[in-house]
C-alpha cells in the first residue's frame, strides 16, 4: 500500500497537469459587443489593417473622426487568432473598438492571410452583440454563429464556410 500511494499521487499531478496544459493553449470562443474583450489578443498585422482601412465602415469613422494621414489607429480593433484545420494559415477575428462600436454591437471581420504572396482577405464580416466561434468543420474552418438581439428579440444565424466564403445555413428568430 505504501508503494502505491506515491504512484497515485504522481498519477494525479500528471493528469492535473496535462487539464491545465489544454486549458492554457484555449482560444477565445465567445466575443461579445459590450466587453469588446478580446482576452488572447494577438497583433494586428499591417495587412490586415491596409486590408481593414478599404473597408466602407471604417473608410467612414476615419472621415468622421479626421484621422490624420488616413491611417487607421491600431486601437481601432483587437484580433484574436483562430483555428483552421490548416496549422500553417493564420486566421483573424478582428472586433472593432473605438469609432468602429455602436450602441450595443461592434463589428466583427473574419480574415486570412492570403497563400503564396497573394494578400490577406476577409472571409465573413457582421455586425452583432455576439460572434461565437464554433468547432472546425469538413471544410476545415470553423462553424460561425452570429448573435444579434434588440429589446424585444434575439436572433442567431450559423455560417459554414463553403466554396471559399461563409454563407448562413441557419437562422432563428
Amino acid at each position: 500500500m505504501t508503494v502505491l500511494r506515491p504512484l497515485i499521487v504522481l498519477i494525479m499531478l500528471a493528469v492535473a497537469g496535462a487539464a491545465s496544459y489544454g486549458q492554457a493553449k484555449e482560444e477565445q470562443r465567445i466575443f461579445d459587443a459590450e466587453s469588446s474583450a478580446v482576452t488572447k489578443p494577438v497583433p494586428v498585422p499591417p495587412e490586415m489593417l491596409k486590408l481593414l482601412s478599404m473597408d466602407k465602415d471604417v473608410k467612414e469613422a476615419v472621415e468622421n473622426q479626421g484621422v490624420q494621414g488616413k491611417v487607421i489607429p491600431q486601437e481601432w480593433f483587437s484580433a484574436s487568432l483562430v483555428s483552421t484545420a490548416r496549422p500553417t494559415e493564420k486566421m483573424y477575428l478582428l472586433v472593432g473598438n473605438g469609432p468602429l462600436v455602436g450602441a450595443h454591437v461592434t463589428t466583427f471581420w473574419l480574415a486570412k492571410n492570403g497563400r503564396s504572396g497573394a494578400g490577406p482577405s476577409v472571409l465573413l464580416k457582421a455586425t452583432a452583440d455576439r460572434l461565437e466561434i464554433g468547432k472546425v468543420d469538413s471544410s476545415g474552418y470553423p462553424k460561425i454563429t452570429i448573435v444579434r438581439l434588440t429589446a424585444t428579440s434575439m436572433s442567431d444565424a450559423i455560417y459554414h464556410f463553403i466554396a471559399g466564403k461563409y454563407v448562413p445555413l441557419h437562422a432563428t428568430k
